[in-house]
């Protein structure tokens, strides 16, 4: 959980950074010249370049070594790149800082979502997998409401620096905490570690208050023998070549990262990012600007949280083609008071403008920001589960990189027209999810190959306990150890 709220913190710090003075002092930067804007772009626009490596690297990284020195290696890389942050004299320094930590934080987004998935019961994964959303957002929440505080420092530069510096203490901590949390279970099963799978899979269920000791036993042998029918599939294609080359799995790949790009070329990002130069633009001072931000971000965490409570219940579909077409038509609205007032400077445009700001963060954090993390890490099988749910979070940072590079100069230049785009990709989601997309909730991740009309090795129904140490699978009687899990 440390992990995730480390990534919202991260992401947030320079819309913070942006409207301190001293930190253009420090960066020698004049913000309303073109080279000022330009070194804006690359601040934000290298962050996610940073990120979208780390995805692919965490592919790697969490598949070979395990989930937990995966978020270890993301740890370190962000602490020590904050320090950079932290002591960062000049425009170089700071920009290489900036990728340092979208690097960890690439890797954070990737490797955490597949971890909560992993660890989950069927019928909370879509809560715990949403978590990583909701934690994001509080890590958002605090940088934001410590940048407003720090805004009144008049101790130098402590204003933005102070900031970053807490970001070490938080990397810190995930460093730490990573060494006593457990390992994904289907993991440890798929690399022959089966005491300690099953082991964690009983201390997983006690944790969920299940009053059936046999799920444990029943779920362990599902996964042991999708495991075994997985691996000569893997051993038959390989992972990267099965994952491009079979049409069943290229289409989820297609799938997920559409869901994931289209979610985050809705707006809601350069919103998130930029958001004290668009309430600039509104008529706010800086204060009022820092102000609106960070009480704009809070109230998205709130958003998200509903999502996390309804999601299990909406499903992941409805949710989706929901939040897709409520922030289109949210963001259209504001987008036509924007027009009106920058031509008017009327203040009363600018009021409902910034309502529709705040009213966007209702269908993005209550449908489509979590869930966008739970469909990639619930569509595909447990072997390609990491590689590929790396690879459609990419698109997070791919789409993160090209619209947080292009914005500042789009507001400059093109201004509200910049934002219909957002619309119409938006209705595009929309139409993406309804046609492609099939509803997971509730369905144990062995089982979800089904959905797409692939062959699974045994549903967990078929999976019956005779006693409490013995398993029977469609008539064959596998012993399962009672302490330790070991299939005898």
């Amino acid at each position: 959980m440390t992990g995730s709220l480390l990534t919202g913190y991260a992401q947030a710090l320079l819309s913070n950074q942006l409207g301190q003075a001293e930190f253009y002092v420090t960066m020698k930067l004049d913000p309303s010249s073109q080279h000022g804007t330009d070194m804006i772009s690359v601040f934000g626009g290298i962050f996610f370049a940073g990120g979208f490596i780390g995805t692919l690297f965490t592919a790697w990284t969490s598949e070979v070594w395990g989930r937990l020195r995966g978020f270890q290696i993301a740890a370190f890389s962000h602490v020590v790149g904050a320090v950079i942050q932290t002591a960062s004299m000049n425009q170089a320094m700071f920009t290489v800082s900036r990728f340092l930590c979208g690097f960890a934080t690439g890797q954070t987004s990737a490797a955490m979502v597949a971890y909560y998935s992993e660890i989950s019961l069927p019928k909370t994964r879509g809560l715990n997998t949403g978590l990583h959303a909701l934690l994001i957002e509080l890590g958002a929440v605090a940088a934001s409401w410590i940048g407003v505080g720090c805004f009144y420092s008049t101790i130098g530069t402590f204003g933005w620096r102070f900031p970053v510096s807490l970001s070490v203490l938080i990397g810190l901590i995930f460093l730490v905490v990573s060494f006593f949390l457990p390992e994904s279970p289907r993991w440890l099963v798929r690399y022959g570690k089966l005491d300690e799978a099953y082991i964690i899979l009983q201390n997983l269920h006690r944790a969920a208050t299940s009053h059936d000791e046999t799920i444990a036993a029943r779920e362990f042998e599902q996964i042991k023998l999708q495991s075994e029918a997985d691996a000569v599939e893997v051993a038959k294609h390989g992972r990267w070549k099965a994952l491009f080359v079979q049409a069943a799995y290229r289409k989820r790949l297609l799938i997920g990262f559409g869901v994931v790009c289209f979610t985050q070329s809705c707006g809601f990002l350069v919103i998130y990012n930029y958001g004290v130069m668009l309430y600039s633009s509104l008529g706010l001072s800086t204060a009022e600007a820092l102000m609106s931000t960070s009480g704009w971000i809070s109230w998205t965490g709130v958003c998200i949280l509903i999502g996390n409570v309804t999601v299990d219940r909406m499903g992941r579909r409805l949710s989706l083609i929901i939040g897709f077409i409520g922030l289109a038509i949210s963001l259209a609205i504001f987008t036509a008071c924007l027009k009106y007032f920058l031509d008017t400077q009327d203040n009363k445009y600018a009021v409902p403008a910034v309502t529709f700001l705040y009213i966007t963060a209702l269908p993005f954090g209550a449908c489509l920001d979590n869930n966008q993390f739970t469909v990639v890490s619930e569509i595909f099988p447990n072997h390609l589960r990491t590689l590929a749910s790396c690879l459609c979070i990419s698109g997070l940072y791919l789409m993160q990189t090209l619209w947080l590079n292009v914005a500042p100069t789009a507001m400059n230049t093109i201004s509200w027209k910049f934002y219909l785009v957002f619309i119409i990709l938006s209705f595009c989601g929309a139409i993406h999810v309804y046609f492609f997309l099939p509803e997971t909730k509730n369905v144990p991740l062995e089982e979800l190959d089904a959905l797409f009309g692939h062959e699974i090795a045994i549903r967990l129904e078929d999976v019956h306990l005779e006693s409490p140490q013995q398993v029977e699978v469609k008539g064959s009687k596998l012993a399962v150890h009672e302490e330790c899990g070991r299939s005898l």
